[in-house]
């Protein structure tokens, strides 16, 4: 038998300053190391939580066999993204050059500069230059090299994204097959630093996650589908590639104008004007519309935020975290939208004794 050792009682004493150094430099140094591979391991814990009722279903049909369950969640995701991608590659590859031929036309059918235009010093060059070169196909050789930089660093950040990708699905399969226990460590450590109030905010974090993954990705996939039909309905020769960069621009919010209002404003300058008007209706009033009106239905309605918040909350997201911002945004509106009521009670409770006593 084991003997028991007494545990010693001249210990020195918890020196709580020195814990708070130690443990302000563990997470700065742990933040360091995980830095690079913040964006696939941001993914993999968003996409987690925002399927995690689909998961829990699949595990209970597997029996509950959770490595299993977690390699066919990951396999379906994988399934759901790159099946239909063949078929659309094949569409976008057959009208790129259709695409091409709509803008060399457009180029060739430019007009001059507007003498407005023509005395500025910077965009009436730049408007004839243009036109020069997409009618001719001469670049300029300064204008290649400068281009030559942006394109090596567009070809390292396609790397950088497939092995980030990459990291996502496996960091997925983790979360996926250990998402119980952590879970329950998370909380316990919340808890255990932020007291027991910090539980009411977990939930509601949740549901806006889930709520804003599936906004995005409804309103986007509506906006690039509205947005083709009216591609289809004007005539443009690659109605199916302007739908698919609609849609992967609609994904960041008010980007896929770019997408046909550049269209309207060629068929503008082409000289089809009816056709350009009515593409840039179509594009205000309906596919704007279809992205407004579906993401704040799907965001606001599930996890109660209120629309215009939610608005404010993605956008600023986007611009200060990028893509997965579209996230943390909502997700922080959610904890502000239980803390405020809060707050608010407990400072007017505060204020009624001393207006009490000022009387």
């Amino acid at each position: 038998m084991h003997e028991h050792r007494p545990v010693p009682t001249d210990m020195p004493p918890e020196r709580p300053v020195s814990w708070a150094i130690a443990g302000t430099v563990l997470v700065i140094l742990t933040g360091l190391v995980l830095w690079p591979v913040a964006t696939g391991v941001s993914w993999a814990i968003v996409l987690a939580i925002a399927t995690w009722p689909v998961y829990r279903w699949l595990r209970r049909m597997l029996q509950g066999r959770d490595t299993l369950a977690a390699s066919a969640m990951c396999l379906l995701l994988i399934v759901i993204v790159l099946l239909p991608l063949p078929l659309i590659l094949r569409l976008v590859m057959s009208e790129i050059g259709p695409a091409m031929n709509f803008v060399t036309r457009a180029a060739n059918e430019l007009p001059p500069a507007p003498l407005w235009l023509r005395d500025l010093p910077v965009l009436g060059d730049l408007w004839q230059s243009a036109g020069e070169t997409i009618r001719h196909g001469k670049f300029d050789p300064e204008v290649l090299r400068s281009l030559a930089g942006p394109g090596t660093r567009a070809l390292l950040g396609v790397g950088q994204g497939l092995v980030q990708a990459l990291l996502a699905l496996l960091t997925l399969f983790f979360l996926y097959r250990n998402g119980d226990r952590y879970h329950r460590q998370v909380r316990a450590i919340a808890v255990h630093f932020l007291g027991a109030r910090v539980e009411r905010l977990i939930g509601p974090v949740q549901d806006a996650l889930r709520a804003v993954f599936g906004g995005v990705i409804l309103a986007a996939v509506a906006q690039g589908l509205v947005a083709t039909l009216g591609y289809v309905v004007v005539g443009l020769e690659a109605p199916v590639l302007l739908g698919v960069v609609t849609a992967v621009l609609a994904v960041l919010s008010f980007f896929s104008g770019v997408v046909w209002g550049g269209a309207a404003i060629g068929l503008l300058l082409s000289g089809a004007w009816l056709k350009g008007t009515a593409l840039l209706i179509w594009g205000v009033l309906a596919v704007s519309s279809v992205d407004n009106v579906v993401r704040a239905l799907v965001i606001s309605g599930s996890a109660r935020l209120p629309y215009f918040q939610a608005l404010v909350a993605l956008l600023g997201g986007l611009a200060v975290f990028g893509p997965v911002g579209l996230f943390i945004g909502p997700a922080l509106l959610a904890v502000w939208i239980v803390l405020w009521p809060e707050w608010v009670a407990a400072g007017a409770a505060s204020l009624v004794p001393a207006e009490a006593g000022d009387e």
